[in-house]
């Protein structure tokens, strides 16, 4: 983002705006669930007002169900396919 500043039709309070984000979607290789952390991380986010979104298939719904308060969720329900 820092790059873009200063650069010629890019507006200060535009650029303002996109260093403060307000959106986290957490789907990162694998499945984000089994980070760990990852309670911290939303609970970190949540503090500074920006929200979480988790993209999940939905493998471990225990531990989706035992995590921080995301305040989205999405899953695929992904089925094995008989031939």
């Amino acid at each position: 983002m820092r790059c873009l500043a200063g650069v010629p039709g890019v507006k200060s309070e535009r650029f303002e705006e996109g260093l403060r984000p307000r959106h986290c979607a957490l789907s990162l290789v694998g499945e984000p669930i089994m980070y760990p952390r990852i309670n911290e991380f939303v609970e970190l986010l949540h503090s500074k007002q920006i929200s979480s979104f988790l993209v999940t298939n939905a493998q471990f719904p225990d531990a989706i169900r035992y995590s921080a308060a995301f305040l989205m969720i999405s899953s695929s329900w992904s089925a094995s396919v008989e031939i």
